[in-house]
């Protein structure tokens, strides 16, 4: 990963024909605070000297003088706007920035951003797991943001908590579409992430791709709820539980060995399992659909409006 700038000139070469998506000026001076996420395509706090006002930058260095892969395939969902999708403010796809005395070509995606990090950070401090109505809350939020991208003949392929981030609003955003797969594609290309990703996923398979969104739902949902995931793929298998072949067989025995394996009672109405089990079933033309999610019983319970969450969260945060 490149390291962080202290502060980046960004400069568009005059051989550039490519606009930004919205008015934000192409010359403006970006400093740069922290990094929010690292990986092969990292993320940046960055401050706007024009607009004055705080962005995330996703960097997307060159690779041999060609336009990086990644960055082609995300900014093609540039224009979603959704309350659970990280909005995209702008993009360039060829600038150069100054790095020491070293200048770099990059391509950058510039979005809101998403102050309390992602729910992956979050799930400790805000111990979600013992607030049933809060993970229902958000779990409304995530399920309404798949249902847009699902009418827009969208999936996302790589929902985990580490992709979805708490708004300044308090609200689930969506993020990182790198993996994201459009009706119009010609094939899946994703292995998915370890954990969450379905098994027609992991093996190559899949023909209903926005089914395997709801498989990765079904397991955001689980760790949300009970702090845990419902198996590990890098556990070696153990004779005593086989989480997952419990769960691949939607075996009742899959919540007593998983109370026995975490030493840990999942806290599990009958509700919350038959909604789980649906979302995760092995055949995907078997597992529930948005609209059945939507009319489960658990899914029905509680929820807090949006001062509610606000209160809450500000409290537990």
């Amino acid at each position: 990963m490149m390291s962080l700038p202290n502060q980046l000139q960004v400069h568009i070469p005059r051989s550039s024909k490519h606009s930004s998506v919205s008015s934000t000026s192409h010359q403006d001076t970006f400093i740069f605070s922290q990094v929010l996420c690292h990986s092969k395509h990292p993320m940046y706090l960055v401050f706007s000297s024009n607009s004055r006002t705080h962005y995330a930058m996703k960097v997307f260095p060159y690779k041999d003088q060609e336009m990086n892969k990644a960055y082609k395939r995300e900014i093609r969902f540039e224009r979603l706007s959704h309350p659970n999708i990280l909005k995209f403010i702008s993009s360039q796809p060829i600038c150069d920035i100054q790095i020491e005395k070293q200048v770099v070509r990059v391509s950058y995606i510039l979005m809101e951003l998403a102050s309390f990090g992602t729910f992956s950070d979050l799930l400790g401090p805000t111990q979600l797991f013992h607030d049933e109505k809060l993970v229902r809350t958000y779990f409304h939020q995530l399920i309404d943001g798949l249902e847009y991208l699902h009418s827009k003949d969208i999936a996302h392929l790589d929902l985990r908590l580490s992709n979805l981030l708490l708004g300044d609003d308090f609200k689930l955003k969506i993020v990182n579409f790198e993996s994201a797969y459009r009706k119009s594609d010609e094939s899946i290309f994703t292995k998915g992430c370890k954990d969450y990703r379905p098994p027609e996923i992991k093996n190559r398979s899949c023909t209903i791709p926005e089914a395997a969104d709801i498989y990765s739902a079904g397991i955001v949902l689980f760790v949300l709820k009970t702090g845990t995931f419902p198996y590990s793929e890098d556990l070696a298998r153990d004779e005593n539980y086989k989480l997952y072949e419990y769960l691949a067989n939607e075996s009742e025995n899959f919540w007593a060995a998983h109370e026995a394996f975490n030493d840990k009672d999942p806290q599990a109405d009958a509700s919350f399992k038959e909604l789980f089990m649906g979302m995760t079933r092995t055949d995907p033309n078997k597992r529930l659909t948005i609209k059945e999610i939507k009319q489960s019983k658990w899914f029905k319970g509680p929820t807090y409006d949006e001062k509610e969450l606000r209160l809450k969260m500000s409290k537990r945060l």
